[in-house]
């Protein structure tokens, strides 16, 4: 394995993430960004990706991918900057939750929950993380689009599958009508997949047929 660690300016990510929440970045589901732009919105995985952005590391958006070009660490390793899950993706098929280690026990996290970026202890993460094998971003990259570039962008064919089921299953629950219209433009925009898999979530928990 290569070790990339050693170009991480691990302080410039936490340095944005606050600056993230100081501006009071709100959380909305599928929301990205690039710097040197400051959004007004992300959601947890664009909230990673964004921070290592900033500080010139490119990583992967989506907390699936984010976890697949991760490796596990101890609890005792932790450094900032490190990763912190809620679920593995590969036991649970809920949709994942990604924040990033603030030192001395906190972590920092764009919440969905706490509508927007905000700090909490130790209890919120119960998988620790470290990105592997790590590059620089092309300086062309960063400019002030509020949308990631294309080769930023990867969906894969489960999650596509998750979005579909999750399509059905509020059809079924006469949330909306004609799923095969929302199916095409899934497909047409496979970056707001995760977005279907919370609303069948909501709707099942929920239990109620909207009139």
């Amino acid at each position: 394995m290569i070790d990339t660690q050693n170009f991480i300016n691990r302080q410039e990510i936490i340095d944005t993430a606050r600056m993230l929440k100081d501006k009071h970045v709100r959380y909305s589901l599928g929301a990205k960004a690039v710097p040197p732009a400051i959004p007004k919105e992300l959601d947890c995985s664009g909230f990673v990706r964004y921070c290592y952005l900033a500080a010139g590391i490119a990583v992967p958006d989506g907390s699936w991918h984010q976890w697949h070009v991760s490796e596990p660490i101890d609890k005792s390793q932790l450094k900032i900057a490190d990763l912190g899950f809620l679920y593995d993706p590969n036991k649970n098929s809920e949709i994942n939750h990604i924040g990033l280690y603030l030192g001395a026990g906190k972590w920092i996290h764009c919440s969905y929950s706490a509508k927007g970026v905000t700090v909490d202890d130790g209890k919120v993460f119960k998988y620790f993380r470290r990105f592997i094998n790590l590059s620089r971003v092309p300086e062309k990259h960063l400019d002030t689009s509020p949308n990631p570039p294309k080769w930023m962008i990867t969906v894969t064919e489960k999650e596509k599958q998750y979005a579909v089921d999750s399509i059905h299953v509020l059809a079924d629950l006469g949330y909306i009508l004609n799923p095969s219209v929302h199916i095409k433009n899934l497909y047409d925009s496979p970056e707001n997949w995760a977005q279907w898999v919370v609303l069948a979530n909501m709707a099942k928990e929920f239990g109620k047929k909207q009139s």
